[in-house]
């Protein structure tokens, strides 16, 4: 019987990535370099609105801002995956990661949508300074 991390981390059923463009080292730098730079930016995201919401207390809706910064992070942690899988063939660990990415996803996606009838009630800055 096979266990689970043998199945997360198999060690001959498959090829890595790079095998399919030949290892040739200039695409090999660009898919590297240009996933590890996605991944940072996409790191930089959550920590960048969990700092406006600590600045901001008087925010509503921090559960979605929260719920984005999750969305985000497993979209940067895919990216960063997306490096290893080029040397490494664990697939069905990056299924796992892609499967929880798209489950934080589409919760991401329901919530705005319940929230942007909400949100358009909010009263704008001009309409406030008008009161």
């Amino acid at each position: 019987m096979q266990s689970l991390l043998d199945f997360l981390l198999p060690t001959n059923s498959f090829m890595p990535h790079g095998y399919c463009f030949l290892w040739q080292p200039g695409l090999l730098w660009l898919l590297v370099v240009s996933h590890l730079l996605i991944a940072l930016a996409y790191f930089s995201i959550p920590l960048a609105i969990a700092y406006f919401l600590e600045k901001r207390r008087d925010i509503i809706f921090k559960g979605l801002f929260r719920l984005f910064s999750g969305f985000i992070l497993c979209c940067g942690i895919t990216h960063l995956f997306a490096v290893i899988m080029i040397w490494q063939p664990y697939y069905a660990l990056e299924g796992g990661l892609l499967a929880v990415t798209a489950v934080v996803s589409l919760w991401t996606a329901v919530v705005l949508w319940v929230l942007i009838p909400k949100a358009l009630q909010i009263p704008s800055p001009a309409i406030l300074l008008k009161a």
